[in-house]
């Protein structure tokens, strides 16, 4: 439900089958002039987390064997004893409460519970199945919240302000500088050279730098930071070629804030991280969150942590529990360096090789297994071999040598001169003249 035409979701009442949006950046790094590269959810955002110790998170592990949306399914259909019960047990087979797959003629009902995932299209595949799993068992289904990890925080937060749009905000962040070039002080220069843009930025310019600034300001956020706090940080003052880069910053967020606070608006963002900060978050209605994410935002994990001392069961899905956290969680050291069995890829479309002149090997022999099952000869705008480094385009350019097929180089050849660029040349000529003669030609 909407507050005012926020865009901002109470949960206390969550509607079945929430809508499902584009999910955000899985993990984000902060880059300023090519000279910070760090994660935020290293040294930044630790004090967040929660004050004292939270209940544990429940992990479920997935069945490997089925697919995930499927796997998902049974997680949601079992029906775990921690979960509060409105009915007795000998009831609840028969469905009720949370969930629960039984023969009786109780509802399927999830009302109460919402499903965390990390993608739009997995959110989609779930809600079939739920749906499929219905049908099956002849029982009404009460399906549950699913969100995406854009929507998981705006969905437990009273807005306080309007919520500016994605739009909205980077105006408002290009408004700062529009403003500081109109009282020429000089500000817009300061912050050009942030990035190595000397002098005053053109328009085309500004809009290049609010949408970077804008980028590591929802990092920030999403770390439960802000410039302000990073720039008054001792890791980031110690750093003579950082430090100062946050203190422009931090001026450019102030200048910001107050421009947001004389609208009376706010931004989405930072509206999240301040109010799990300040615990001023609406989770009555979710009893149970089941969880699916490889490595959660700092600010994901401080809204779990908080949902959790309230009473909302948290399940962490994962398909192996080995190298977890003590949060359920992937470690990513921990599987940075694990090995993975070829025999876990069932499809004989996709290849491993061990070396360059491997992957070489293995691209010829399935250009050979191309030509033989269409019987006919491959010619040079037919086959296109992406490499994704110099030393196996080379051990590519040697293979195809060995076998007396030289490969045309991308950057060797003239685009115009392949089929697709012959097509695109005829289609130019057809925009540009609007003639009978180039639509004849775009024809041939």
């Amino acid at each position: 439900m909407k507050v005012d035409g926020h865009r901002y979701a109470i949960a206390a009442f969550p509607r079945p089958g929430a809508g499902e949006v584009d999910m955000g950046d899985a993990q984000r790094q902060v880059e300023i002039d090519g000279e910070l590269e760090r994660s935020f959810d290293g040294e930044f955002g630790r004090e967040f987390l929660g004050d004292g110790p939270a209940p544990v998170a429940v992990v479920r592990t997935l069945d490997a064997a089925l697919p995930l949306s499927q796997a998902l399914c049974e997680v949601l259909c079992e029906v775990p004893c921690e979960v509060p019960c409105e009915v007795p047990c000998e009831d609840a087979a028969g469905g009720g409460g949370d969930g629960g797959a039984g023969d009786g003629a109780v509802a399927l009902d999830f009302s109460q519970t919402m499903v965390l995932v990390p993608g739009e299209r997995l959110a989609s595949a779930l809600s079939r199945a739920l749906l499929g799993r219905a049908r099956a068992l002849r029982k009404p289904l009460f399906a549950p919240t699913v969100v995406t990890p854009k929507r998981f925080g705006p969905i437990f937060v009273e807005p306080t302000a309007t919520v500016l749009s994605d739009v909205a905000a980077l105006c408002s962040w290009r408004e700062v500088l529009e403003q500081s070039i109109a009282a020429k002080d000089e500000f817009a220069a300061r912050v050009a050279a942030l990035f190595g843009i000397p002098g005053e930025p053109d328009a085309r310019v500004r809009m290049q730098i609010v949408r970077r600034i804008a980028r590591l300001s929802n990092e920030a956020a999403a770390a439960m930071q802000s410039f302000e706090s990073i720039a008054s940080s001792a890791a980031v003052k110690a750093r003579r070629d950082v430090g100062p880069k946050f203190e422009v910053l931090a001026e450019f967020a102030r200048r910001r804030a107050d421009l947001l606070a004389s609208a009376r608006v706010a931004d989405r963002d930072e509206a999240i991280r301040d109010a799990v900060k300040r615990g001023r978050v609406l989770h009555e209605g979710v009893r149970r969150l089941v969880v699916l994410l490889a490595d959660p935002e700092p600010v994901q994990r401080a809204l779990l942590r908080l949902l959790r001392r309230r009473g909302v069961r948290v399940e962490v899905c994962v398909h192996c529990t080995d190298s977890l956290d003590d949060e359920g969680f992937p470690l990513a050291a921990g599987w940075e360096r694990r090995e993975f069995p070829i025999s876990r890829i069932p499809s004989e479309a996709i290849r491993v090789a061990t070396s360059p002149n491997a992957a070489a090997d293995a691209a010829l022999d399935a250009i050979r297994a191309i030509s033989r099952s269409t019987g006919a000869t491959l010619g040079s705008d037919d086959l296109f071999v992406m490499a994704p480094d110099d030393e196996t385009r080379r051990a590519l350019e040697r293979a195809f040598a060995r076998v007396a097929t030289p490969a045309a180089v991308g950057d060797s050849r003239a685009f115009a001169a392949t089929r697709l660029g012959a097509l695109l040349a005829r289609l130019v000529a057809l925009l540009g003249e609007g003639s009978v003669d180039a639509l004849a030609a775009f024809v041939r």
